[in-house]
């Protein structure tokens, strides 16, 4: 066989993909900072269900990148991988008793941006979500930003 070939076979069968680690915040709140160090500059507080892309491990602390691409740190205690958490990426967005725009508004009619969800339901294009006031209604996935996890794959 030809160099050329088993140079092609081999970058074909170990692709690996990088991994996204998404993180949810699991407390009702907590404050993000800008080096792992609890006396660290607070970038930013943020609530329950907001998601974030674990980056890299410090320790008990985690580097990660939220939904405008700003980093952060936060201590790893506050944060879960086992929550599928959403947050509202446009300015205000639409929230229906259902999964279409066929239903009527939701008691709360619209979200504002960065209001963090937790994502309980999918179905087609929409989420059926709860925010931190417990309120649940649905949302069009063109609404929100989700850190999707993406596991390595080796061919």
């Amino acid at each position: 066989m030809s160099y050329l070939f088993l140079s092609l076979v081999k970058t074909f069968f170990f692709i690996t993909l990088p991994i996204v680690e998404a993180e949810c915040v699991k407390v009702s709140m907590t404050h993000l900072r800008k080096s792992p160090s609890a006396s660290s500059a607070k970038t930013w507080t943020v609530g329950r269900y907001t998601p974030l892309i674990r980056l890299k491990r410090k320790g008990r602390w985690l580097q990660v990148k939220d939904l405008d691409g700003q980093k952060h740190w936060v201590q790893r205690e506050k944060v879960s991988q086992e929550l599928r958490c959403l947050m509202v990426k446009a300015t205000s967005f639409n929230v229906r008793t259902g999964p279409g725009s066929k239903y009527r508004l939701a008691k709360v009619k619209q979200v504002e941006k960065y209001m963090p969800l937790l994502r309980l339901e999918k179905k087609g294009d929409w989420y059926k979500v709860k925010d931190r006031f417990r309120n649940t209604y649905w949302i069009h996935r063109k609404g929100v930003w989700r850190p999707v996890k993406i596991s390595n794959i080796g061919f």
